[in-house]
């Protein structure tokens, strides 16, 4: 068998500044209040409600214009939410108005006959500055004190969050940082609470506060240093048990903080430190409304722990989240302890303790926690029993997001679609061009090349990298690009064959490489990009599920290559160390096997032909700039060993495909002189390559210099001739060069064949 010849066709046909980011420049400031301001009591009517909440009743509650919260352009509060003299164990639940009671929200939980213990919550609230709390069982007063809002938009002297490494701030139990005793009855302590992470102009900081030691229930309260103490609370505590409260507390401007003791009897306090809140709306993470479950209730042995995802859900990208805001709940515990919460990766602080339990008491604690790496956080039960684990989002906060600068010569993508009626599918083709428009190219007869229709379709937007080109069951055309943002963006056509586009959809991810998207066996389209970290991301890119969720550590360098299996869909991709490593997504949403392929040096982006029956072969640049390859045997295993095919350097990776006219696997390179060169195997399966060869050549096989500034893509196609297969490319001059493998059963030379 002699090299596959390719006719000529070609084409060729520019983006605004990359824009940054979500950062608190849009707004979720927050802005903290001297001292707790009390909002609603309903025993004496303050917040315009009197009396017990009953057995499932819901009550609107209005904070626009009250309790230092603006009438306007307040997205949520920081509360202390305190039930009062509750008849029967219940749950509050607390959120936005106007809108039904989500699955998920903040919720209160205490027994029959409790004292007064408070939980810090953070509570979105409506556009006319209004939520709705609902009492699941037993007659209850509720007590609610406002320690701060976030802001809709930016302004000055408020800003975003910084979370910092947690540490002990003050312990009067063994004298960190105060000293070694008690804070006598209905007396006050005074603390620093800048400097090291936190810096002196901090606006608030936010702390872990656990109070113990208590011999008479009370509450305590939190000001700045000199400043008046209003009739709020900051944490109301229980006699002979632990309790602790995250807490936002405003310092002095020399950076200091009262706590004043309101109890009849001593009391030890304790805090640890987990981040600030700046004075500057460009600075920090700003926050951002959103609530699920994303557990609900795992339980956790003694000092066992959950990793929890809570980067990549609810809209949140993969990256760029600085930390979230959680509802912690300890359902049913057996023993006496406290959650642990920390980022995944980071060494377990010694310092953290979230929502102090006690045997058979649930109880529910605010947390703000740094994700760590896979977007992931791990809560630790530290305790002498069991207990079960409730989290629930309260929000998160906005980071900003390194921006992808826009990549010179990437690479075209291209697929033939389903035939429509008696036509025979149309070609797709799209690229981002060099200075970051993305380009489509539609081609309505597989006959006719010089008929392709070119149109940006990238209006405003800025893209880096191949785009993704997915085709549904209805002939429409999907293209999925990475934006300069980060963020992955998707449009539609809107029917089959229309020239117009549905809208711009924004999937997320703030990821740092573009996607792979490959198709399930059911046909769904899932798309995969890995990130700083080399984990690896998926997200599906149609329907409703808009989570991105975290599939393995690859240690991944770069672009992913996806393909449908039997089982789901196979990623492959090269790691830091220059070996090939690849993992399975299943149909059941599972990601498996994953493991190393071997190779060391190895480089760019794999190729991957599939055989009959789904065997693999691979397809990749050697460690000495030649291509390698290696092929899974009928029991689908890798050999340990990459086999060299031939001695060609080439630049950038590899293309390839199952030709579908000879079933011989097809490769076609772009050598260090920028022409294009290809090889194949001398017959059907046997691993065995012909000398690589020129692969563009006039009608009388004499080479034909096309030199190309992208590497190849290759897609399978059929037309009037029949089956046959086709490579497209950009030149030095940024236009597509597109041709294709004339059909050739008698697997005799081919010749190009001039294309009108």
């Amino acid at each position: 068998m002699v090299g596959a010849v390719f006719a000529l066709v070609g084409s060729l046909l520019s983006a605004p500044a990359p824009a940054l980011a979500d950062a608190t420049g849009k707004g979720g400031d927050f802005v903290p209040l001297s001292s707790p301001t009390r909002a609603v009591d309903t025993r004496n009517g303050t917040g315009g409600v009197t009396g017990v909440r009953g057995t499932g009743t819901t009550t609107v509650f209005t904070l626009a214009g009250i309790a230092g919260v603006p009438a306007t352009g307040a997205t949520a509060v920081l509360v202390d939410v305190t039930p009062i003299a509750p008849t029967a164990a219940t749950q509050l639940a607390l959120w936005a108005d106007g809108v039904p009671r989500p699955s998920a929200f903040t919720t209160i939980s205490v027994r029959a006959s409790s004292p007064p213990i408070s939980t810090t919550a953070l509570v979105p609230l409506s556009a006319n500055g209004k939520f709705q709390l609902y009492n699941s069982a037993g007659s209850v007063h509720v007590v609610i004190d406002v320690h701060g809002y976030f802001t809709s938009t930016a302004g000055s002297g408020r800003g975003g969050f910084v979370p910092v490494p947690q540490s002990v701030l003050f312990d009067t139990t063994t004298g960190i940082g105060v000293p070694d005793a008690a804070i006598p009855a209905r007396s006050s302590l005074t603390v620093q609470v800048t400097g090291g992470s936190v810096p002196a102009n901090a606006n608030a900081v936010y702390l872990n506060v656990v109070v113990s030691g208590v011999s008479s229930s009370s509450w305590l309260r939190a000001t700045p240093e000199g400043g008046s103490a209003a009739q709020g609370t900051s944490i109301d505590f229980e006699r002979g048990v632990a309790t602790s409260s995250g807490l936002v507390v405003k310092p002095s401007t020399g950076g200091r903080v009262t706590f004043h003791n309101a109890s009849s009897g001593t009391i030890e306090l304790r805090a640890h430190t987990y981040g600030y809140f700046n004075a500057t709306s460009t600075e920090g993470a700003g926050y951002r409304p959103a609530t699920a479950r994303v557990i609900n209730g795992s339980e956790l042995a003694p000092n066992a722990w959950l990793d929890v995802q809570v980067a990549g859900l609810l809209g949140t990208p993969a990256k760029g989240v600085a930390a979230v805001a959680l509802n912690l709940t300890a359902g049913t515990p057996t023993g006496w302890g406290y959650f642990r919460a920390w980022p995944l990766g980071a060494p377990e602080p010694s310092t953290s303790s979230f929502d102090h339990f006690s045997p058979n008491v649930t109880r529910s604690d605010m947390a703000l926690v740094e994700p760590g790496v896979e977007g992931r956080i791990r809560i630790k039960n530290v305790s002498t029993g069991t207990v079960r684990l409730f989290v629930d989002v309260q929000g998160w906060f906005a980071k900003p997001v390194p921006p992808v600068a826009v990549r010179p010569f990437t690479r075209v993508v291209a697929f033939q679609g389903p035939p429509a009626g008696a036509a025979l599918g149309a070609i797709q083709y799209a690229y981002v061009d060099n200075i970051g428009r993305l380009v489509h190219g539609h081609q309505s007869s597989p006959d006719s090349f010089s008929a392709v229709r070119w149109e940006t379709i990238s209006g405003d937007e800025a893209f880096s990298g191949p785009p993704a080109l997915v085709g549904s069951a209805d002939g429409r055309a999907q293209v999925i690009g990475q934006s300069t943002t980060a963020d992955l963006l998707s449009r539609t056509r809107t029917s089959a064959g229309s020239p117009a586009w549905d809208p711009w959809a924004n999937l997320g991810g703030g990821l740092p490489f573009p996607p792979a998207v490959a198709k399930l066996p059911d046909g769904t389209p899932v798309a995969f990009a890995a990130d700083a970290d080399g984990v690896v991301w998926r997200r599906f890119v149609t329907g409703t599920n808009t989570e991105w969720r975290v599939m393995g550590d690859l240690n991944v360098a770069g672009e992913l290559a996806a393909v449908t299996v039997r089982d789901g869909i196979q990623v492959f991709a090269v790691d830091t160390g220059g070996a090939l490593r690849t993992g399975l997504y299943t149909s059941a949403g599972a990601f498996t096997g994953v493991r190393s392929l071997g190779g060391s040096g190895l480089g760019g982006v794999p190729a991957v032909v599939v055989y009959p029956g789904y065997r693999i072969r691979l397809v990749v640049r050697g460690a000495g700039g030649t291509v390698v390859t290696k092929v899974q045997d009928t029991a689908g295993t890798f050999p340990a060993a990459w086999d060299p095919v031939g001695s060609l350097a080439i630049k950038g990776s590899p293309a390839a495909l199952l030709s579908p006219v000879t079933g011989t696997a097809e490769l076609v390179v772009r050598g260090t002189d920028d022409e294009l060169h290809s090889t194949g195997e001398t017959g059907q399966g046997t691993g065995t390559w012909r000398s690589w060869t020129r692969a563009l050549v006039d009608p009388i096989g004499e080479p034909i210099s096309d030199p190309a500034a992208t590497d190849p893509t290759v897609f399978p196609m059929t037309n009037a001739n029949g089956a046959s297969w086709a490579v497209v490319f950009r030149n030095a001059a940024n236009a597509p060069r597109l041709y294709w493998v004339q059909p050739n059963p008698a697997f005799t030379a081919a010749k190009a064949v001039p294309v009108a």
